[in-house]
């Protein structure tokens, strides 16, 4: 899994002074399951003036790919020299854009002007390659290009410069062309956009199919770009953006839907990809720049600085819903990723015949001729989908029609999902699982599978094994026709059934309820990978691991297998877990911060005309009282409003933005130097009846229940404090909060 932060280039922490936080952040990431990381490289942050590189503090692409080394992620390096990312020019300083040169083509004035920019990155990149035992196992050239000649000219410069990688990628979306070799084209989907578009486009990505570009597809979901497919066809299926979020921008506010994007990710593993990529996973803000702010203001028109994206991961570093989803996913593709890269789709004889068909199920199945996995997804934005009662699946394989499960089931409207067949678990077959299934773990001569389960579909095993050699606690076990059915499953801790095997050991099932599931991690502890369950995020930190949580003192931790050295913490059973008891946080201060109106909107604050400086001199100002005891905390500061759009101010340095979308603006305040804490400034534009076209349905719930509680001008402020727990495998702790 790949995902693509920004986070050296965007996110306001420096990788060379406070590299401790950032390194948590990538971990965090490490935790959620990602393996490879990309980044675009912004040429206007890095030469805004021509002719000086600037690669320090958090601009220092070196710094970035040996913390990518040191955490134990890979890289790819989106080079460039356009990205778009909804930067000032798409990436180009304005020296570029106002060169005179036929820009992204092989016009050798404007090849001139790229090969320094190049030379710099491959620089940077020295010794951190593949090849030299480094992270960066690929590049991408430029970014949604249709001009081919041009990004093999920007190959053949990065492999002159020594940019010498295993995989050298392009975007394949938008209809561009397609090589036959040489560069891999990568894929995405978003489950919505600030750019527009129709509803149709966005619900494509919501139906399994084989054309990877939602772009070559009709309404009535025939392909409409057949020679184009024929060349994709050729490559293996990569996504590099898959929105793990969405930016609002200042005419279309957003507000995501976690389910939705793990459902879509879901269907691009249905329907083939092997790779999967995601923009944003990591939200972060825009840096300062020297001549002009870098954000794009046409045509799309963006937050000066903020760059949260609504990303799995925020720019605080908060963990979102998103980020739990998808890590079931990654768990899987951990353990099982090889399994499924070997598997090709198969549709159903009767698939939707366009996309308002919510009668007919969409489901898929990935076989290799013997095994594999059947998704199902009955979930989309906007429009519902109808409830699917008595779903019972006839796979049609070599070895005749296989009916999956044994009793149909009830696939009702939000469900998403997929399901083994024929899994191979250490000997024993799997016919099949109407449960997900998430790891693999050791523990001596014992192997266990853990699953989840799904609400409101009964969980239910089929194996074909020796009877006497099963055993079953938290289930009951039937026999049908030479399958043990394991049927009656109370998903929980406790295994569901075991197998004997020949050689004295054995393969353990655990079935996890889907609460349990999204607090599910598996990760290596105390000499091997482990199994534990938290409602903290657990991070892994050298030999450590670190809990991050907003009450360190209601945290749950439960680990398997148990750790020998950790009896002090130990606090009892939970099924096959035993339970750590952290010891209790010192108790903190409490953060009071207040603020203070100073002065009140002005006529033109309500225009909708907040990307003009002119209408911030009538915004409604307050200050922001922090107290003394803030100093050093981990703090974020949370501001509630319902209005335009809200900047904050650190003296007389714009520091962030947000237009309103139904959340809160989020700061973090150890991101505020000490010295300037008493000059943090707001300034928001309120709400205005012109605004309610352009926001969400969720937003427009909270104006109205506003207006009917006389807040709608109110802006308040909470504070969240992340507490630290550091665990070391012989059960010594550190409690922190900084």
């Amino acid at each position: 899994m790949s995902a693509d932060p920004n986070f050296a280039l965007r996110n306001p922490e420096r990788l060379i002074l406070r590299g401790t936080r950032v390194r948590f952040i990538f971990s965090a990431m490490k935790a959620g399951g990602i393996t490879v990381v990309s980044t675009y490289v912004f040429w206007i942050h890095q030469e805004e003036v021509q002719g000086q590189f600037d690669w320090s503090g958090r601009k220092s692409l070196r710094d970035f790919l040996k913390l990518c080394h040191d955490v134990g992620l890979l890289a790819i390096v989106r080079m460039g020299p356009w990205d778009h990312g909804e930067v000032r020019n798409g990436g180009f300083p304005d020296w570029v854009q106002n060169s005179h040169t036929k820009l992204r083509s092989t016009d050798p004035a404007f090849l001139q002007l790229v090969a320094p920019f190049y030379q710099q990155m491959a620089a940077q990149m020295h010794g951190l390659l593949w090849k030299d035992g480094g992270p960066v196992i690929g590049i991408q050239v430029d970014n949604e290009c249709n001009n081919l000649p041009y990004l093999f000219a920007l190959k053949k410069m990065a492999q002159d410069d020594g940019v010498d990688v295993p995989f050298y990628t392009m975007t394949g979306w938008n209809s561009v062309a397609i090589p036959t070799e040489n560069l891999l084209p990568l894929f995405g989907a978003y489950s919505i956009g600030f750019w527009g578009g129709t509803l149709e486009k966005f619900r494509k990505v919501f139906i399994f199919s084989d054309t990877r570009d939602d772009g070559d597809l009709g309404a009535q979901m025939q392909v409409t770009h057949v020679d184009r497919s024929k060349n994709i066809a050729l490559f293996p299926y990569a996504c590099c953006e898959i929105g793990g979020g969405m930016m609002s921008s200042y005419a279309r506010r957003i507000k995501i839907v976690p389910d939705d994007i793990a459902a879509m990710a879901l269907v691009k593993l249905g329907s083939g990809s092997n790779m999967q990529g995601y923009y944003m996973y990591q939200g972060g803000n825009n840096p300062d720049g020297i001549l002009s702010s870098l954000n794009e203001q046409k045509p799309n028109p963006m937050p000066f600085k903020d760059y949260d994206f609504q990303a799995p991961l925020g720019a605080c570093g908060e963990e979102r819903e998103q980020y739990h989803l998808l890590r079931e996913q990654h768990l899987f593709l951990h353990d099982f990723g090889a399994d499924l890269a070997r598997t090709v789709p198969f549709y159903p004889d009767l698939g939707p015949k366009d996309l308002d068909d919510s009668s007919t199920l969409r489901w898929c199945v990935r076989w290799d001729g013997h095994a594999g996995f059947l998704f199902f997804n009955n979930r989309q934005p906007t429009v519902p989908l109808a409830d699917h009662p008595g779903v019972q699946f006839a796979l049609k394989t070599a070895a005749g029609t296989q009916l999956v499960p044994s009793q149909p089931v009830s696939i009702v409207n939000g469900s998403y999902g997929f399901w083994p067949v024929n899994l191979d678990c250490d000997g024993v077959k799997l016919d099949y699982a109407t449960a997900q299934p998430l790891c693999r773990l050791q523990d001596g001569n014992a192997a266990w599978y853990f699953f989840a389960a799904f609400d409101g579909i009964p969980a239910e095993l089929s194996l074909t094994a020796d009877p006497s050699a099963v055993t079953v606690d938290a289930a009951q076990k039937i026999n049908v026709t030479g399958h043990n059915v394991i049927e009656q499953i109370t998903p929980g801790t406790s295994r569901a059934l075991r197998v004997a095997t020949a050689n004295g050991g054995s393969v353990n099932f655990v079935v996890l309820s889907p609460a349990q599931a999204r607090e599910f991690y598996r990760l290596p502890y105390a000499g091997q990978d482990r199994a534990l369950l938290s409602n903290a995020a657990i991070l892994p930190d050298g030999g450590n691991l670190r809990l991050q949580a907003l009450d360190a003192n209601n945290i749950n931790l439960s680990v398997f297998p148990a750790v020998k050295g950790n009896e002090a913490l130990n606090g009892g059973r939970d099924g096959i877990f035993t339970q750590l008891t952290p010891p209790r946080f010192p108790k903190l201060d409490k953060l009071d911060v207040t603020l203070t109106q100073t002065h009140p909107p002005g006529p033109n604050a309500t225009s909708l005309k907040g990307m003009d400086e002119a209408t911030w001199n009538d915004a409604a100002v307050y200050q922001v009282n922090l107290p003394a005891n803030a100093a050093g905390r981990r703090a974020i500061l949370n501001i509630h409003y319902i209005g335009d759009a809200i900047r904050v101010y650190v003296g007389d340095k714009f520091f962030d933005d947000n237009y309103y979308n139904g959340d809160p603006l989020s700061i973090a305040l150890w991101r505020i130097p000490a010295g300037d804490r008493d000059k943090v400034q707001l300034k928001v534009l309120p709400c205005s009846d012109g605004l309610l076209t352009r926001l969400p349905p969720q937003a427009l719930a909270s104006v109205e229940q506003a207006k009917k509680d006389s807040t709608l001008d109110q802006v308040s402020v909470d504070v969240q404090q992340l507490l630290e727990i550091a665990i070391s495998p012989a059960g010594s702790t550190t409690p922190s909060s900084r």
